[in-house]
């Protein structure tokens, strides 16, 4: 009597070995991107250094910003914490990569955007401190959430630029494809280890 074949062998690869091969997808197309990432990358290290020098540009509109943020997650439990952090962080990264279909200016924007305010932010916060042990609180999630913040917004950038350069279209929605791909299997985990660390650092120090 012979034997039926699996389901599994019938249908190639099983689904592990789908996320596997996706996952392995995701990190080449995150390394072909890695000229768009530095970019955004050297972008906001530059932004970051005009919010530390010039802190004053836009003061009342980022404390509002921040006033508004504190209020939304106070009182909030570790899981809602995580979930409306998380929420805010993959939206930012969505829309980073998606708005690089307006010829990459937008995720450019962004970025600038993000590293004046964390510039603001850390000039502010040694101000009221008197000390820049506060910051380091930032670090263990900021070493997930930023690599995760430049490679999506280096996606965005790079979808912008294969809008002048890709000779067909389907050259250019392989690109918006892959980038996707990478949002959802390299950008997404990152974000899921900073909103559990910054959940748990905001509910430790209150």
């Amino acid at each position: 009597m012979v034997k039926k074949k699996s389901v599994k062998k019938i249908k190639g690869k099983s689904f592990s070995e789908r996320l596997v091969s996706l996952y392995q997808d995701s990190w080449v197309i995150t390394r072909s991107s890695k000229n768009f990432i530095l970019l955004i990358f050297f972008l906001f290290l530059f932004s970051a250094l005009l919010g530390v020098l010039f802190p004053s540009w836009f003061e009342n509109t980022i404390t509002d910003y921040l006033r508004d943020l504190v209020f939304n997650i106070d009182g909030l439990s570790f899981f809602e914490l995580f979930l409306f952090i998380l929420k805010n962080n993959f939206t930012s990264s969505f829309f980073g990569v998606l708005t690089g279909l307006l010829f990459g200016i937008i995720p450019l924007v962004i970025t600038a955007v993000n590293g004046y305010v964390l510039g603001f932010v850390s000039v502010r916060t040694v101000e009221i401190t008197g000390s820049g042990s506060v910051l380091l609180r930032l670090l263990p999630h900021g070493i997930f959430e930023l690599p995760a913040v430049f490679i999506s917004l280096g996606l965005g950038l790079r979808i912008g630029y294969a809008l002048f350069l890709s000779r067909s279209k389907a050259e250019f929605l392989s690109v918006f494809k892959d980038s996707f791909k990478a949002l959802l299997f390299i950008v997404l985990p990152l974000l899921v280890l900073a909103a559990l660390i910054e959940s748990a650092l905001i509910i430790f120090f209150g």
